[in-house]
């Protein structure tokens, strides 16, 4: 290895994207569930 030159093709810190990090409660009342999400289905009535 001559000096000054990498031993493996890294990437440098301006072809890395910055690390983006989640922000808890960004989906906050996007999703809604229904009342009655787990109750059984009517079609799955025969196999229970």
């Amino acid at each position: 290895m001559a000096k000054g030159h990498p031993a493996a093709n890294q990437p440098t810190e301006q072809e890395t994207p910055p690390k983006k990090y989640r922000v808890a409660g960004t989906m906050k009342g996007m999703i809604i569930m229904s009342d009655d999400f787990d109750e059984p289905l009517e079609d799955l009535k025969d196999y229970m």
